[in-house]
């Protein structure tokens, strides 16, 4: 019996790990998205005074806070739909399983998920930078 709660474990792991990579792929596409678009913005704060470490904060700034608004959405929508998931097929099926939450690995798992969104950010951030002013400002 101890085996198939051991392979449970591994196999959620495992969906945690590929749910973790997924999302901070879109992470990483969507600043890296962001900053092209803004290229003229960044110009512009370079030409006012901001230094390359002062543009990189702010792309590290703007990663950690999709990714908490991401978390603070997540938690409530995921428990949610577990719930609604679970009473759907008592009702369909006639009888229940049981769920618990996994409360205590929040913490873990949100802190994890800060610390990937601040790895993520690194090369769009250095992108940010680097990005000439004299281009950044040149009409097209």
């Amino acid at each position: 019996m101890p085996r198939t709660s051991t392979r449970q474990a591994m196999t959620g792991l495992l969906l945690l790990l590929v749910a973790t990579a997924v999302g901070m792929l879109g992470l990483a596409n969507t600043l890296l998205v962001s900053i092209l678009s803004r290229v003229r913005e960044l110009g512009v704060l370079r030409t006012i005074g901001a230094v390359r470490r002062q543009v990189r904060r702010l792309v590290l700034v703007e990663s950690l806070t999709l990714a908490g608004v991401a978390l603070v959405l997540a938690v409530p929508l995921s428990w949610e739909l577990t719930q609604g998931i679970v009473r759907g097929q008592r009702a369909a099926l006639g009888f229940s399983i049981t769920f618990h939450y996994p409360w205590s690995a929040l913490f873990p798992v949100g802190l994890g998920a800060l610390v990937l969104a601040a790895l993520v950010s690194v090369r769009p951030a250095r992108r940010a930078a680097r990005i000439p002013v004299v281009e950044a400002l040149r009409f097209d």
